[in-house]
């Protein structure tokens, strides 16, 4: 399969009539999915990763031990030729240690400092999510990584520093834009989401629920098995338009104009998942026959080859109806809840 063929690019309207003359508005769903190519090559680029852990009062007895046994998996995991950083938080946060090669001395270091901890006081989420993405970001420049990847386990119960979900979305956004995605593990049937799902959501991870050490360990795991399943970088989405409608995203995610049309930053794409965009239209009243065509491209570099490569244009077009056809036109009621 050509490389150029490997991302696919779906639109779907909630309703593509549009009634003549009137003010409305459409809800647009866009879903990038990178397919697995079965000639690429089976060795896999080595993995930047930092792991985050909660030591706070709230993690004591299970969840705290819990954590330590997938961290543990993780390090039995990576190999030689990848760079694990650890950080963990109470009130206070520790780097324990930064861009260590998992060799034998890595992996005797990063068990032993595991082995270690031991829960603490109060929470401050957001600085130990940041001096993660700060150990992730030392090492991109150190050892030339393209990416990094912060992973946070917690009951997300954040009381000290950053806890605004908004201001934590902020930053990951900022980060994801750099090349680092974060993603979370809640631990426990009641942690808290708020923190965590922002820093996951903006940051282009995932936030993942864990309520026992076996659902830890396989989600801690599995992330970093996704994780080695690169697809594309630095992957944008290019939309055109006609210059009356105003386009809102309702997807976090960095948007810029880019003359007539929009350019939303999706940065890392994995393989065999797929990623929503979901836009809102808002059009000011068109005369009937009116057609409004829609544009929508990808661009993205190749994990190997660095090279930049386009998918072939997918095209959409609004009809503008008489205001009784477009009432009678049934909505897409999954694209409107998505």
């Amino acid at each position: 399969m050509p490389k150029e063929n490997l991302i696919k690019v779906q639109a779907c309207w909630d309703n593509i009539f549009v009634p003549a003359d009137t003010a409305t508005e459409r809800s647009l769903l866009i879903e990038v999915c990178a397919e697995s190519c079965n000639d690429r090559r089976t060795t896999h680029e080595p993995v930047n990763f930092a792991m985050v852990i909660d030591r706070s009062g709230s993690m004591r007895r299970w969840r705290l031990e819990a954590v330590k046994s997938a961290a543990m998996g993780i390090i039995k995991a990576l190999n030689g030729l990848d760079r694990l950083s650890l950080v963990s938080f109470d009130d206070v946060v520790t780097r324990h240690f930064a861009n260590v090669p998992m060799y034998h001395d890595g992996i005797r270091q990063a068990r032993q400092e595991v082995e270690c901890l031991a829960a603490g006081n109060m929470t401050n989420l957001g600085a130990g999510w940041f001096e993660g993405a700060k150990c992730a970001a030392e090492t991109m420049e150190q050892e030339q990584f393209r990416d990094g990847h912060v992973l946070v386990l917690s009951d997300g119960k954040a009381n000290q520093g950053i806890t605004r979900p908004s201001a934590l979305a902020k930053h990951a956004r900022e980060l994801s834009d750099r090349g680092i995605r974060s993603s979370a593990v809640g631990i426990g049937a009641d942690y808290s989401p708020l923190q965590l799902d922002a820093i996951a959501e903006s940051g282009q991870g995932r936030l993942h629920d864990a309520e026992t050490a076996d659902d830890i360990t396989d989600i801690v795991l599995g992330e970093l098995g996704e994780i080695r399943n690169l697809a594309a970088h630095e992957t944008r989405l290019h939309l055109q338009f006609p210059r009356e409608i105003n386009i809102e995203l309702l997807t976090r995610a960095p948007v810029q104009q880019v003359g007539e049309g929009l350019q939303i930053s999706l940065g890392t794409l994995l393989a065999n998942r797929s990623r929503p965009i979901a836009l809102l239209a808002e059009l000011p009243g068109f005369p009937v026959g009116t057609r409004l065509p829609f544009e929508i491209t990808l661009s993205w570099h190749d994990p190997e080859s660095d090279e930049q490569l386009w998918s072939a244009p997918v095209n959409s077009t609004l009809r503008v109806v008489p205001p009784a056809e477009a009432a009678a036109a049934q909505r897409d009621q999954e694209v409107v809840g998505r």
